[in-house]
């Protein structure tokens, strides 16, 4: 039998009563070149047994003696993939008919693309489409502070995979590590601005139950990336870097460290060059319209703290408006 386009790769731990939907939406694809090869690291729930219940042809299940974890399933599976193209996939979250179709598509026409995401539209405890950037230098940009790019939904091409690898030490972070170190070796990425994927919240899922141990992993990829700018945050100002990864509410005394802090990341990168200034300052210009607008500051109090934040000058709205066309999905 000839090596399929295509294997979709999936660690499964106690994935019921979440994974046979998910197999099932692979199956399910308008796609049909591809093979499901699934690392179970030593599930005890009883989901063995509805894997190979399954009984599809196109199914490599692989299954640890013990534990071993997410890093270790991850290498193991990219190795016995046989695919061109290797697809991300979790136990616990859906794929639309057309996503294998509309990324090998894309990567098949695109080249110079080493790894490509897609939107995702959450389910379970909220409903909520998220769109991540298109443009490799915004998705850049955005690594400054968090992943650019949703595990789940990435296609990437195999030998990337192999030469790079998943590493130990960046706990419920691994993909992040990864996707910085590629765009530090100059490998090209996008997001497809599409919705091809299902993604479960609730509370048994890694990022929410290892939340503590993420953020710690986090912060070592975002405290690296500062190194190059020559920028050695304290604790304080790593900790309002690591806010502006999310929607948090800033008071008085936050917001002005906010303000001094992007504009030091700013006068660094005019310095060091790592980044498209005009495109970091968007998304620094961006963030700090939000953390304004949801913090309890109100009045001219804020109008005065609001003056000290990077702003996109009024004279640029029109090439602010370019800026936002070209890396928004």
């Amino acid at each position: 039998m000839d090596d399929p386009l295509v294997s979709v790769l999936m660690p499964v731990y106690n994935g019921l009563p979440y994974v046979v939907d998910a197999i099932a939406s692979i199956r399910a694809q308008s796609y049909d070149e591809f093979e499901i090869v699934i690392v179970d690291d030593g599930s005890s729930d009883g989901s063995s047994e509805a894997i190979l219940g399954i009984g599809d042809p196109r199914i490599r299940y692989i299954r640890n003696d013990s534990n071993r974890g997410i890093v270790y399933c991850l290498n193991m599976g990219v190795s016995e993939c046989r695919g061109k193209y290797i697809v991300r996939m979790d136990a616990d979250d859906i794929c639309f008919p057309e996503r294998l179709h509309v990324q090998v598509q894309y990567m098949e026409s695109h080249l110079n693309i080493g790894v490509c995401g897609a939107a995702l539209h959450t389910f379970g405890a909220r409903n909520e489409v998220w769109n991540p950037p298109s443009v490799s230098e915004m998705i850049k940009v955005i690594m400054l502070f968090k992943s650019a790019l949703y595990h789940p939904t990435v296609i990437a091409r195999k030998e990337i995979f192999l030469k790079y690898r998943y590493r130990e030490g960046f706990d419920a972070a691994e993909d992040f590590d990864l996707w910085e170190r590629l765009l530090e070796s100059g490998v090209e990425m996008t997001n497809i601005p599409k919705v091809l994927l299902k993604y479960r919240l609730h509370a048994e899922m890694t990022s929410i139950a290892w939340k503590d141990k993420q953020e710690v992993s986090a912060d070592k990829i975002r405290l690296r990336q500062l190194k190059k700018m020559n920028l050695f945050p304290d604790a304080k100002c790593m900790g309002i870097h690591r806010q502006l990864s999310r929607n948090s509410n800033f008071n008085e005394l936050e917001l002005r460290t906010a303000a001094e802090w992007m504009r030091t990341i700013i006068h660094a990168n005019n310095k060091f060059v790592r980044y498209d200034a005009d495109l970091l300052k968007l998304y620094l210009s961006r963030r700090w319209i939000s953390l304004c607008g949801n913090s309890m500051v109100k009045g001219r109090q804020m109008m005065s703290i609001f003056l000290l934040g990077p702003r996109m000058p009024l004279t640029n709205l029109k090439r602010e408006q370019e800026l936002l066309e070209q890396s928004v999905g």
